[in-house]
């Protein structure tokens, strides 16, 4: 994790961070695309996720990319001291024991529009368990609580992605 804060944060010399689209479908599904796991059309088909890797922290979602690092849209903004992320599937808050503060120290994020739009820090130990989120999130579904983060192919051709969360949420965390 720390080569990854490393990497991300730009404090080895030479590197940077980018995510590259070469190609957006839009339009209503036809037959003969990929089954739909969000809204495409005037139709809103998306299913409730059980991904237990992502959780809600006020109106956006975070996704956990280690046993306690966290990444969300920028434009979610800076977390307060007393912002949790909830791990829940429920529209209401999660138990106190699925719930992370975040470590405001280490949050860094931007919100300059398309491709500028990220915001990465980590997540205390659990207030009840002492759990780091990861290790509590891998006990529920027996395998590796988080996101790997892969390296950038080196070609996008023949490459999907399928984009989760929870938009906005009547939650206040």
């Amino acid at each position: 994790v720390g080569s990854f804060f490393n990497w991300l944060f730009g404090t080895t010399e030479g590197t940077t961070s980018r995510v590259r689209i070469s190609n957006i479908k839009v339009g209503v599904c036809k037959n003969g695309d990929l089954p739909p796991e969000s809204i495409c059309g005037s139709t809103d088909d998306r299913r409730q996720s059980s991904d237990v890797r992502q959780g809600r922290i006020g109106g956006c979602t975070g996704w956990l990319i280690s046993e306690d690092v966290f990444v969300q849209a920028g434009h979610c903004g800076t977390p307060s001291t007393s912002a949790r992320l909830h791990f829940t599937f429920e529209r209401r808050s999660a138990p106190t024991r699925d719930q992370y503060a975040v470590d405001v120290s280490t949050y860094r994020g931007i919100d300059n529009g398309v491709g500028k739009d990220w915001g990465v820090g980590r997540l205390l130990p659990n207030a009840v368990t002492g759990k780091l989120p990861g290790v509590a999130q891998s006990e529920k579904c027996n395998c590796q609580g988080w996101y790997n983060l892969g390296s950038v192919p080196d070609t996008t051709r023949g490459n999907t992605i399928r984009i989760t969360g929870y938009g906005t949420a009547s939650v206040n965390s």
